[in-house]
């Protein structure tokens, strides 16, 4: 079980996806409480209508999802702990979901209660939780781990189709032997260096880190430059790519390629590190590798 909720899970919680997840839900929830609410109950103990409690509930649960998956990740969650995701992280969130709404429901029947015996009691407390917790985050399990599968597959059988591509690319002598030439944030230091051995660029802080292979040897330059600007100077290299917010490569030389839930891993020759794919560039990563031509010797 640990192994399982530690696994690698996509961070999804876009405006728009959270925007329409917030309205079928709480048009769920709307329809929900009002087919299953006891009118008479709610005439007795309360100050508002069976169509009015439902709305409120339907619109709580509305501003709950907003503020749990939209606003509080913009907040309080570093895009550190979004590339490096699990199940266990979106389960706990949503579960905090489902916390907040008990939370906000309990207090709004309190403020309309007629009768403070029975909305107080630890029973109506519980029967809300218990509620919760099988319409809530019994169903959310079931669809976070079907879409752990649905994702997995889809990047496994993509990996599967790179990994073919650069075998066939590799097999191929590389005749590209392009000099670069790029200006660094230091007015006495040019950065240098080969297309044909470029590997990857890492960005680290106010500094980028080059590394290049030659003669199966790996060479790393330290030079202080950003990588926003690297990348400009590279545009008119169509296989030399950012695929993340701290990585350039170069995906002529990319060994191979695994996938998880969450992203594509890059490897390279005599480089223990892997290099990650953040998931809002997969699109033109897979467009890059799809169109990659070998290079014949002259």
């Amino acid at each position: 079980m640990i192994r399982l909720l530690s696994k690698p899970y996509p961070f999804l919680f876009s405006t728009k996806r959270n925007v329409v997840i917030a309205v079928l839900v709480g048009l769920l929830v709307a329809i929900t409480s009002y087919l299953t609410s006891d009118e008479k109950i709610i005439q007795e103990s309360l100050t508002v209508s069976k169509i009015a409690l439902s709305l409120i509930f339907s619109l709580i649960t509305f501003s709950s999802i907003i503020l749990i998956f939209e606003i509080l990740p913009k907040l309080i969650i570093p895009e550190t702990v979004k590339e490096t995701w699990t199940i266990s992280k979106e389960l706990g969130l949503i579960s905090l979901l489902i916390f907040v709404i008990i939370l906000f429901n309990f207090s709004f029947l309190i403020l309309v209660s007629t009768d403070d015996s029975t909305i107080l009691s630890v029973d109506l407390f519980f029967n809300l939780t218990i509620w919760a917790i099988i319409i809530g985050i019994i169903p959310s399990t079931v669809v976070v781990w079907i879409n752990y599968i649905i994702i997995l597959k889809e990047n496994l059988k993509q990996v599967e189709q790179h990994n073919k591509k650069l075998q066939k690319i590799l097999q191929l002598q590389k005749n590209d032997t392009t000099a670069i030439s790029i200006p660094s944030d230091n007015k006495t230091e040019i950065i240098q260096f080969n297309v044909e051995h470029l590997l990857f660029i890492k960005s680290d802080g106010n500094y980028v880190e080059i590394y290049l292979e030659q003669n199966n040897q790996i060479n790393k330059h330290i030079h202080r430059a950003s990588l926003q600007a690297i990348g400009n100077e590279l545009r008119n290299y169509p296989t030399i790519i950012r695929i993340h917010r701290s990585y350039i490569v170069n995906c002529r030389n990319i060994k191979s390629s695994k996938g998880t839930a969450r992203n594509y891993q890059l490897f390279f020759s005599n480089i223990e590190q892997s290099i990650p794919v953040a998931r809002n560039k997969f699109q033109v990563f897979n467009e890059t590798i799809q169109n990659l031509k070998p290079i014949q010797n002259k």
